[in-house]
């Protein structure tokens, strides 16, 4: 092929090979670049055309590389840096004439302790210079550096676009903060017996703190989720309330859990029969976050942000047709709702029974994703979830 070939080569495609190449999978090459995995799928066609090859060949749950492919990746990769690398340097850039506008992303707690002294510096030695500030998080931070709303971020980070690079500015601790007046250290039972405020962006009740008290054989009682970490100081004032700092836990959407009464507020991560949409998060978030809303007991309240329940059961059906639990609950559904009454809240114990999303290491549930697309396998339950999440986007 000479240069002048080249032209019917589409770029796109070669990243699409690159992640694939590390992911060795479709469902995460697709979460990797923020694509359907029918996109990827139609992609690695193109690419088996394009250079007369297989090129991934699938054993058990991981897809390997042919002999080709990984020649070929040998070849492609430095050629996709030396290009982004060009690219980068297409401008000469002179910080004290410049007039750019930089967008960048900072969580909460990385703005008030770099921020200022940012700016400053800035100031002084870029005055021209336009800074657009976007509040991230780890769930964030992919899709809006993919996007190209931002252009660095700083924050923790797990998940990140197949071309971002990543370099670690420091290592984090839990951090205790406590308001209360009471003088000296806490013991582990004070610890554990104390009502907890856990930072978390989507507002999981849980942590890597909840983790390692299980190692103990203990447990701690968490009352409130916040989204970040700059209001803690005013919201524990006079309150016996712990908060800990644990950074970059929990996917999902905010939701609030108050065991005393038996409710969940689910925000958007959990609806009657269904889950939200994967805006801002990953499929496996998703999963995390249900999976720990679903242990719950079973009397739990579960108060949605919506009444999307009929919309939400329609799909259920066509994922589990023969589940009588379900079948019985979209009838009561249907008749309150021609009554103009809500379906709302549910109880869990009833949403692990008829919600596919809460259901997907059910075998019936797994076959029906499978039926949806044929790579899903059985046994992966974050494939299976993300091929429900799209065969409900596209679901009339």
């Amino acid at each position: 092929m000479n240069r002048n070939d080249l032209r019917r080569v589409d770029l796109n495609l070669l990243i699409v090979f690159e992640t694939l190449m590390h992911e060795r999978s479709v469902t995460r090459a697709a979460e990797k670049l923020f694509l359907g995995q029918p996109a990827i799928s139609a992609a690695l066609s193109r690419l088996r055309g394009l250079f007369d090859d297989p090129l991934f060949v699938r054993t058990g749950r991981s897809m390997e590389p042919s002999a080709r492919a990984v020649e070929i990746f040998a070849l492609l990769s430095p050629a996709l840096d030396s290009i982004s690398t060009a690219v980068s340097r297409a401008a000469e850039f002179d910080p004290a004439t410049s007039t750019a506008v930089f967008r960048i992303g900072l969580s909460d707690d990385v703005e008030f302790a770099l921020l200022p002294q940012l700016l400053k510096r800035l100031r002084s030695e870029a005055p021209g210079i336009v800074l657009v500030v976007r509040r991230v998080n780890y769930i964030l931070m992919p899709s809006l550096l993919a996007s190209g709303e931002i252009s660095i971020g700083v924050s923790y980070t797990a998940d990140l676009p197949a071309n971002a690079k990543r370099k670690v500015l420091r290592r984090s601790l839990p951090k205790l903060l406590r308001a209360d007046s009471v003088p000296g250290s806490l013991s582990l039972d004070d610890f554990c017996s104390r009502p907890h405020a856990l930072v978390s962006f989507a507002g999981d009740l849980s942590g890597f703190i909840d983790e390692e008290l299980e190692k103990l054989g203990r447990k701690r009682h968490v009352v409130l989720a916040v989204p970040q970490f700059n209001g803690l100081g005013t919201l524990l004032a006079g309150t016996d309330i712990l908060a800990i700092h644990t950074p970059g836990h929990s996917p999902g959407s905010t939701c609030l859990y108050l065991p005393e009464a038996g409710e969940l507020f689910s925000g958007d991560t959990l609806f009657s029969g269904g889950c939200g949409r994967l805006f801002e998060g990953t499929p496996a978030q998703m999963l995390d976050s249900l999976d720990r809303l679903a242990a719950l007991p079973g009397n739990t309240r579960v108060c949605c942000t919506h009444e999307y329940t009929l919309s939400n059961l329609k799909f259920a059906r066509a994922v589990e047709p023969g589940n009588a639990a379900l079948l019985h609950y979209s009838s009561q559904c249907e008749a309150l709702r021609a009554q103009n009454q809500p379906t709302l809240p549910s109880q869990m114990a009833l949403e692990r029974d008829i919600n596919p999303f809460l259901r997907v290491r059910q075998s019936p549930v797994a076959q029906a994703a499978q039926g949806y697309d044929a790579q899903v396998s059985l046994d992966d339950a974050v494939a299976v979830l993300a091929a429900l999440r799209q065969w409900k986007n596209e679901f009339r």
